[in-house]
């Protein structure tokens, strides 16, 4: 079990093995994990689950700003100053220097931004649900509980349980099935509570679908 109350490391290379390993991200495939460099100087990673925040904003307001070639000499601050007082127009932008924290951050919808050489990490709120919003179920209807339903969209579906269960032991799997129109969906379960066998046989079965397509209808009343 990964110890998600230690500090931030000063190397980021520790950092990103140490979010990877808590992710499972070498089989959790809405994990982002996205490498660039600041101020044309200073490694950095950003990283956050997919579906949950909103890609324009990471790509407009966080990546763009952050890559923009800058003289670093030319300013008086440190990068971490630099980049808190001047270089992320965020509304909601915060400093952290635990992995909890940031773990607990990013299944909240958040981006955190790992710098080389900063045992700090910027967490930035980036939440945004895709396309239309999720509404409640027509065909079975809940009397208790959340009144909400799946949509057409996966990776909405996908976004709904994240919101709901936010562990980082959550992993997606996407799979695709049919033979010639290939079907993408998703397996989803936490690690270290599902039997790993029960899995693997699932996976097994999935692959060994015959049919040339399955259905959208089939998918989304039965493969989620």
């Amino acid at each position: 079990m990964i110890n998600n109350t230690s500090n931030i490391y000063d190397s980021l290379d520790q950092n990103i093995k140490y979010l990877r390993e808590a992710y499972s991200a070498d089989i959790n495939k809405d994990i982002v994990f996205r490498d660039f460099v600041i101020c044309s100087k200073f490694k950095a990673c950003l990283i956050f689950i997919d579906g949950l925040v909103d890609r324009d904003l990471v790509t407009n307001t966080i990546l763009k700003q952050l890559m923009t070639p800058l003289y670093f000499s030319d300013f008086d601050e440190t990068i971490e100053k630099l980049i808190y007082n001047s270089l992320l127009p965020q509304m909601q932008i915060k400093k952290v220097s635990s992995q909890k924290e940031v773990i607990s951050s990013i299944n909240a919808g958040d981006c955190a931004i790992f710098i080389d050489e900063l045992n700090v990490v910027f967490i930035c709120d980036v939440k945004k649900w895709e396309h239309r919003s999720v509404s409640e179920t027509k065909s079975e209807i809940s009397l208790r509980g959340p009144q909400e339903g799946f949509i057409e969209i996966l990776k909405n579906n996908v976004a709904l349980i994240r919101k709901i269960i936010r562990k980082e032991d959550l992993i997606v799997e996407y799979i695709q099935i049919g033979t010639k129109y290939k079907t993408e969906c998703a397996l989803i379960y936490i690690k270290d509570v599902a039997n790993s066998d029960l899995i693997d046989e699932i996976k097994k079965r999935l692959s060994a679908i015959q049919a040339e397509y399955i259905s959208r209808y089939w998918r989304s009343r039965t493969a989620y």
